[in-house]
């Protein structure tokens, strides 16, 4: 297939942007041809300008016409209902564009609505076009079933669950296998995200005692709005750190741990980038939500643990992540244990069979 992949890449998702490169390098060697259309500030080739206030035309006009020189198979895309670009796409391409469907929009949209007019006006925005638009495209990709069957299975028949996936490169680094005291135990964050959790890290850390250290990655003491002085003395705060500066840690690190706090935004599936960066790693999961890959069963290097506030509040939980922690910290998963659930050669290569098959009967009718 010809597949254009419009991607907004804001600066600061670097995650999002490693994914879209990432699916873009598997489909290539799947034999497709790929070509990106990044809506970023970052100048190069391929990039268009976001519109600013201000502006008489929208600069993005040009990849409209860009896309109409190229003539694509199929325009795949992260869902963004509401931007005049998208809904111009819908005018022109509507059924070859496939929606990648990575949040309920509509609902993390109402988190913020009794913030400002705004964003009460985004929101109501939102709960207007996200089911005319899932509507109108050729079809939607959901990472998780929650998200297949509250945002997208009463307005688009076709419509598929592929979870995220990672390339299981031969040369990748991973966890040394060390044994020993303390079992260090990693979680990968972000800033400003509260259903990531990183609060809850305090109750288990003090739980679990001295034997044990958390490494956090990505908020800072303060940015996780944490006073240093309840903070134990086994959790380490390291801040923002680049990939090569997290790969420089995982050789010491023994578990990963998931986002832990998701029903902070009525979540209670999902399928993290940070997740299968774990398994690349080698890392067995401890993961207070249910993950997509293993919704069917989930093998013995998962531990799952109820996705509620008091999580590690409960002394039975925290010594489950004991016995855990005491049985998988000198395991070290293989290609043979994860590529089923992660492998992005996989997982790319089923997906893009549906999608064509969605192709070949839109062509046909």
């Amino acid at each position: 297939m010809n597949i254009a992949y419009v991607s907004i890449v804001p600066p600061n998702r670097l995650g999002a942007f490693y994914k879209v490169n990432n699916q873009m390098d598997t489909w290539r060697k799947l034999g497709h041809l790929c070509t990106p259309f990044f809506i970023t500030e970052t100048k190069g080739p391929n990039c268009y300008r976001l519109w600013k206030r201000g502006k008489a035309l929208n600069p993005q006009l040009r990849l409209l016409f860009a896309l109409y020189r190229q003539n694509p198979d199929v325009i795949y895309m992260r869902e963004n209902h509401v931007s005049i670009f998208f809904q111009l796409l819908l005018l022109f391409f509507a059924k070859r564009i496939v929606l990648e469907i990575n949040g309920n929009s509509v609902i993390e949209t109402a988190l913020d609505a009794s913030v400002s007019i705004k964003k009460r006006f985004y929101h109501l925005l939102m709960r207007v076009l996200q089911p005319r638009s899932i509507s109108r495209v050729l079809g939607c990709v959901c990472v998780t079933r929650e998200l297949h069957q509250g945002v997208v299975v009463a307005s688009q028949q076709n419509s598929i669950i592929s979870p995220n996936s990672v390339p299981l490169k031969k040369d990748r680094v991973q966890k040394s296998g060390r044994s020993g005291h303390p079992c260090r135990l990693l979680f990968l964050g972000s800033p400003k995200h509260s259903w990531h959790g990183v609060d809850k890290l305090v109750a288990l850390a003090k739980g679990l005692g001295g034997l044990f250290h958390i490494h956090v990655v990505g908020p800072s003491l303060h940015e996780a709005r944490l006073d240093a002085d309840i903070c134990p003395t086994n959790m380490t705060f390291h801040g923002y750190l680049e990939k090569e500066q997290i790969e420089q840690l995982v050789p010491q690190m023994d578990i990963g741990i998931g986002s832990c706090a998701l029903h902070r935004k009525d979540m209670y599936e999902a399928c993290p980038l940070k997740v299968r960066d774990y398994l690349a790693y080698g890392l067995p999961l401890l993961l207070p939500y249910l993950d997509t890959a293993f919704v069917e069963s989930a093998p013995d290097w998962v531990l799952t643990l109820p996705n509620v506030e008091d999580v590690f509040n409960s002394s039975a939980n925290v010594e489950s992540v004991r016995r855990f922690c005491e049985n998988f910290q000198g395991i070290v998963l293989s290609d043979d244990d994860i590529a089923e659930y992660v492998d992005s050669h996989l997982l790319e290569e089923s997906k893009l069979k549906v999608i064509s098959s969605w192709v070949n009967d839109a062509k046909q009718a």
